[in-house]
This record gives C-alpha cells, structure tokens and sequence, in this order.
C-alpha cells in the first residue's frame, strides 16, 4: 500500500486548510483506520499501517493546535487523547 506512491497531492496542506479539526476528528479517523486495517489485512500488516497513522495524525495535530499529542486505543477504538506538548525552543546558538 504505501510503496505503491500513486496518491499526489500534499496531504499536508489540504489538511491545514480546513478551519478546526478538533480532537474528536483525530479520534474518529484513527478509529475508523484501526477498524478497517484490523478487519481487510493481516495482523502484522494492519499494526504497521496503524503506526504509520498515528505519526501523520500526530503531526497533523501539531499543525493544527501547535502541540503533540497521542491517541489511546483499546479494542480498535480511541478511548483518549493525550496532549503532551511542543518542541521546546532552542536558540539557533544552542543547537
């Protein structure tokens, strides 16, 4: 799925269009995503897929809200959002 390189677009910034995606629209994607790799692929498959998800909704959360955050799943279904902050800020002298 992922090696296929058929989408175009920046995924991106058609995202940081949208005005509010609140903390319910990353919850109901990422249910729906673990729903449906869980049911039409492999074990093993379904939890790379899942991985990969978190990280594009981590950061398009960051994009949206300027802070980080995780989603909890349990039996397929995000049952929390744990916001654990932002980059700290670092001098250009300090890096």
């Amino acid at each position: 799925m992922l090696a296929s390189k058929s989408f175009r677009g920046n995924v991106f910034k058609k995202h940081m269009a949208l005005e509010t995606m609140s903390e319910a629209h990353f919850a109901r994607w990422l249910t729906l995503w673990h729903k449906h790799t869980d049911a039409l692929l492999p074990s093993a498959a379904a939890q790379e897929l899942q991985q990969i998800a978190h990280g594009v909704a981590r950061n398009l959360f960051y994009g949206h809200h300027q802070e980080f955050a995780g989603f909890v799943v349990k039996n397929g279904q995000v049952i929390d959002c744990v916001r654990y902050g932002r980059f700290p800020d670092v001098e250009p002298d300090e890096a």
